[in-house]
């Protein structure tokens, strides 16, 4: 790629920052949601069945 001036450098340089920038928040955001993955809920056996909300509905 060649530049003919400064202005043009600072430019193309400005604008490959930027769309680095959004490809990096765009993948950490995947990235994050990836790590996190599905929310399960964790079984406790020494709950008992009202306090797990599955009550005799009382």
């Amino acid at each position: 790629m060649e530049f003919s001036s400064l202005h043009e450098f600072f430019m193309h340089t400005k604008t490959m920052t930027y769309l680095l920038m959004g490809g990096i928040l765009v993948g950490a955001v995947l990235w994050w949601q990836f790590l996190m993955g599905e929310k399960r809920q964790i079984e406790n056996p020494h709950q008992t069945d009202e306090e797990n909300g599955q009550g005799h509905g009382h």
